[in-house]
């Protein structure tokens, strides 16, 4: 599997390459991550600078670091590709790398994420070729092909739909939904019981029906690349 090879290749280099491996495109732009959505407090700051509350309609800039409260989310579209992202309470999730490039035939999106404590979960749509969605965590690198994942710290992993990849000390655990592995435990991956499925799935409903959608402005012409939702 390509995304696992991949993968194996790039927790040897992230800490010398930001985190990912990735291929230099022609015509790389940076992109941000346009915030759909804030319940209860959360700040970002980038580094070397102080920290500054979240708003619906804000823009955050790769390289910054997020924080929630207790009790607290915030919702965040990353572009057509890469999809929605909802950062649970009392997390610290680092975007790391979010831009695009134009191939001449493609749009080639990279993500690249640290979540040090907490939990993500991702909505990822179908990404073109070339594409890559990574996801560092303490306990080793996580890839995304699309689908809904979950991912906590400390926690389980857990895929609802499609496949996601995990790099632990350099071996790799296929997640398919519905599925799940623990990185704390180290055990093999499972499939997820009937019983356990409806939770999941009622936070992932919570993620396509939020209900502010609508009060996010239209960025203006020079702003970011962000599709529309």
């Amino acid at each position: 599997m390509k995304l696992t090879a991949r993968l194996l290749k790039a927790t040897t280099v992230w800490l010398a390459t930001l985190g990912v491996a990735t291929a230099v495109h022609a015509q790389s732009r940076d992109m941000q991550a346009l915030v759909r959505s804030v319940s209860g407090s959360a700040t970002f700051n980038v580094k070397g600078q102080s920290a500054l509350p979240i708003r619906t309609g804000a823009r955050l800039p790769a390289g910054c670091s997020i924080r929630t409260g207790t009790g607290s989310s915030v919702d965040l579209f990353l572009g057509r590709g890469a999809g929605v992202l909802r950062v649970g309470e009392n997390s610290i999730l680092g975007l790391d790398r979010l831009s695009v490039s134009d191939t001449g035939s493609d749009m080639v999106t990279e993500t690249a994420l640290t979540l040090s404590g907490g939990e993500i979960l991702g909505t990822v749509n179908k990404m073109s070729a070339g594409s890559h969605y990574e996801v560092k965590t303490p306990n080793g690198l996580a890839g995304v092909s699309g689908g809904q994942f979950r991912i906590r710290v400390p926690g389980p992993i857990s895929v609802l739909t499609g496949t996601l990849v995990f790099v632990q000390d350099g071996k790799a655990h296929v997640i398919k939904g519905p599925g799940e592995y623990d990185p704390g435990t180290a055990s093999p991956v499972r499939p997820l019981r009937p019983d356990e499925l409806p939770l999941l799935q009622q936070f992932f409903q919570g993620m396509e029906n939020n209900p502010q959608p609508a009060r996010v402005p239209a960025p203006p012409p020079q702003a970011l690349h962000l599709s529309p939702i």
